[in-house]
């Protein structure tokens, strides 16, 4: 049983992440704020850091280690979103000729 609940608890997880990086994505968009390349690789790095170094994730072990770098995942998750989102081309209307 203990192997169905962690794909359950997994797959919460990342029906989660994606729910909660659309809402950001929308968001940040509404708001007009753009995310640059920079931005993209860096936000994920510092949560990665601030998490198993600033926040001494590492005496945690792997479990720590585990974490910090889902936490800087879902970062990346989100702000790769809103990228997409900012670059992607308009939708042409499309003609409605015979």
């Amino acid at each position: 049983m203990t192997c169905g609940t962690s794909a359950w608890k997994a797959w919460i997880t990342t029906s989660k992440s994606i729910t909660y990086s659309n809402l950001f994505a929308q968001q940040r968009l509404a708001s007009g704020k753009g995310v640059g390349l920079l931005e993209l690789w860096f936000r994920p790095w510092w949560r990665f850091v601030r998490g198993y170094i600033l926040r001494r994730g590492f005496l945690d072990g792997w479990q720590g280690y585990a974490i910090a770098r889902m936490v800087a995942h879902e970062t990346f998750l989100r702000y790769a979103k809103v990228r997409a989102a900012q670059t992607k081309p308009a939708a042409k209307p499309a003609n409605d000729q015979h």
